[in-house]
């Protein structure tokens, strides 16, 4: 067979004698029309891959390199449909920070028709009552929204949810704002299980939408996983019929046995007993999310910083889901001036300092004495301390005597 195919492309006998020099001429003009034209197609390739990567940094707003590695899944000549495609998500309202992480996350979409596959997608989600700063957050936090079908996938999605789940489209909004795999997961396989076992233990609708619209990811669970914190729960004595079941749930869904068990220890170590710690999980589930770090810190700031005994902290443990550097800190630095200064009594608990509002705190506790301290409201923003204002370790460990 191969003696056939070689025959149809050199003869077999050798050539004369006098045809050998003419032989390698044609030879040698073969191997250069080979390589010219392999010169030509890699120059093409080259040009073109410059071009992408080129674009992609000027338009898209991509580094050097995340453009040259995005240009391997993108082949296009010239800028038309790229352009047509920002000029799209400029028109509803999207940033260039939202627009480069779309394309950085799915380069395929400068090529995608901005007329049959995006335009029907954005003008749904706005017909159903997302504003143009809603949707820019929706497609930050899900792009896939973008490449999937609507027909198939989304629109079927939504009229579940509407239907079976009763949720309006505000609350579709805020689900779709707080989860990634929302509309992209199998319906019946993945939430109407889920739905089926929140109403066998007999969840107020208004708890099942306020689960599924605020604390997406943990109806996203597979049933068997699902079905077991439910469980867990209940056996714990939360009511289903409150929203701190749900806050319960999120804390066991998204810590392991192992991490609650080991915050817990944490928390005795400090000096809370069983039964405070049990206390504080059944008042405020929630504070369970912090992380072991964070719970260490706070307790080493209000107990060993501020002088707070470690059972009036067991009383409000939602003060661990608290900023430190943005409202502990300031709170008790303006506390502990105006007790320096004689102008309080300590006769007030954490949850006072630590829970009201940002306009609470500052008239009662700010805007109150600025007459008497004019610098309180930089200690507040942060923008003096107590070493700058001459108060030293000495006279913060007084505080604990007052």
């Amino acid at each position: 067979m191969f003696v056939v195919i070689f025959k149809k492309l050199v003869p077999l006998s050798w050539p004369a004698r006098g045809s050998v020099t003419q032989f390698s001429v044609l030879q040698h003009k073969s191997l250069i029309i080979g390589r010219s034209l392999t010169s030509s197609l890699e120059s093409d390739d080259t040009q073109q891959r410059s071009f992408v990567v080129s674009y992609l940094v000027n338009s898209c707003g991509f580094s050097p390199e995340t453009a040259v590695s995005a240009s391997r899944k993108l082949n296009f000549q010239n800028p038309d449909r790229p352009d047509s495609v920002l000029a799209l998500f400029r028109n509803y309202g999207l940033k260039e920070t939202h627009i480069s992480k779309l394309i950085r996350v799915i380069p395929a979409l400068l090529l995608a028709s901005p007329e049959k596959t995006l335009l029907p997608k954005l003008e749904f989600f706005l017909s159903i009552g997302a504003s143009r700063a809603d949707l820019a957050k929706i497609l930050n936090l899900n792009p896939n929204l973008l490449v999937c079908s609507l027909e198939n996938r989304i629109i079927p999605y939504f009229n579940f949810l509407k239907s079976v789940v009763l949720l309006n489209d505000g609350n579709i909004i805020q689900a779709l704002k707080r989860s990634q795999r929302l509309f992209l997961l199998d319906v019946q396989k993945n939430i109407a299980p889920n739905v089926a076992v929140m109403r066998e233990v007999g969840m107020p609708q208004s708890v099942i939408s306020l689960l599924v619209s605020c604390h997406t990811p943990t109806v996203l669970l597979n049933s068997d996983r699902f079905n077991k914190v439910v469980r867990e729960v209940i056996n714990m004595g939360f009511s289903v019929k409150e929203t701190k079941f749900i806050h319960a749930m999120t804390v066991f869904s998204g810590n392991s046995q192992l991490s609650r068990e080991h915050k817990m220890n944490i928390l005795q170590e400090w000096g809370w007993s069983e039964d405070e710690v049990q206390n504080a999980f059944r008042k405020y589930p929630i504070f369970m999310n912090a992380s072991q770090a964070k719970i260490v810190t706070v307790m080493d700031f209000l107990v060993n910083k501020m002088g707070w005994p470690s059972s009036a902290v067991a009383k409000y443990p939602l003060v661990f889901n608290f900023s430190l550097e943005k409202r502990i800190v300031p709170r008790c630095s303006v506390i502990t001036i105006l007790l320096l200064k004689g102008l309080m009594k300590k006769h007030f608990t954490i949850g006072t300092i630590l829970g009201f509002s940002e306009q609470q705190f500052l008239n009662e506790f700010v805007i109150k004495y600025q007459d008497d301290i004019p610098e309180l409201l930089y200690v507040y923003q942060g923008r003096t301390d107590l070493q700058k204002l001459g108060y030293g370790s000495e006279d913060i460990h007084r505080i604990r005597e007052l």
